[in-house]
């Protein structure tokens, strides 16, 4: 049996689905419009975050890596790219990416975020902090990595002023949410 939907058609009623917390039929149908031949690479965008959202971070590497191929100026898809490959542990292809955002647009936020988090993960304390209070110094006071940087440099000035280890949250879903 044909389908009857396009892939933008598919695309937008999956996001209809994502919106009203229906992920699954969310994902049967990006993964539907992907399948077909006039899949928008939005597709491949929404199926990557989807993915990455569920933990299945080898599939939404997979998905990123195939939306970039077609927008490769895609600065947040990029960052998400990254965030994948910081989740499995991979700082340093995580941190390349990350600087080739940076190039593109230096004042990204999560990028200098989670830039500061990932010197603080390999004990490089002096290094986040100097990172933290330059992200501070240019993110916006109204923007969620705005406080996150502000919070991890508080925290992580406390635990040094008490002698015990430095702390470095992570809230790794909200790098895959669209608007920062």
């Amino acid at each position: 049996m044909q389908n009857v939907f396009d892939g933008e058609e598919l695309l937008v009623l999956a996001r209809m689905d994502l919106e009203k917390g229906v992920v699954e039929q969310g994902l049967a149908k990006l993964k539907q419009a992907a399948a077909l031949g006039d899949c928008p690479p939005a597709v491949r965008l929404e199926l990557a975050r989807v993915y990455a959202q569920l933990g299945l971070r080898g599939k939404a590497r997979a998905q990123f890596e195939a939306y970039l191929q077609t927008q490769p100026g895609d600065i947040d898809a990029s960052f998400q790219l990254g965030m994948t490959r910081f989740e499995d542990g991979d700082t340093d292809a995580a941190l390349a990416i990350w600087e080739r955002v940076l190039q593109q647009s230096a004042q990204y936020p999560p990028a200098l975020y989670f830039r500061a988090v990932a010197a603080a993960r390999r004990g490089q304390g002096s290094e986040a902090r100097a990172q933290l209070r330059s992200a501070l110094d240019v993110i916006p006071a109204d923007n969620l990595y705005f406080t996150r940087s502000r919070d991890l440099l508080a925290s992580m000035n406390a635990a040094e002023r008490s002698g015990k280890a430095e702390p470095v949250a992570l809230n790794a879903a909200d790098a895959y949410r669209t608007q920062h």
